[in-house]
């Protein structure tokens, strides 16, 4: 935790479908129930993260349901 007592862990997956897929995997739900004890505080926040070929940046915008659409996969770079 940090001196807040936060869990600030980061999970990058390439699609919603995977993200659901890994988080009701064995281990990622062993250590969802570990962590409620030993956070004082845990937000579950999910973000879309978007790169376009070409560019150096990403782009990053709070999820708000539903799967997240990008563009075509040829105008993407896999991060």
């Amino acid at each position: 935790p940090n001196s807040q007592g936060s869990n600030l862990a980061t999970c990058i997956w390439m699609s919603r479908r995977e993200a659901v897929l890994a988080s009701s995997g064995e281990a990622h739900v062993r250590a969802m129930k570990l962590a409620a004890g030993m956070y004082s505080n845990y937000v579950l926040e999910r973000y879309v993260l978007r790169k376009a070929r070409g560019e150096t940046g990403v782009s990053v915008e709070q999820w708000i349901g539903g799967e997240a659409q990008g563009p075509k996969s040829e105008e993407c770079d896999v991060l």
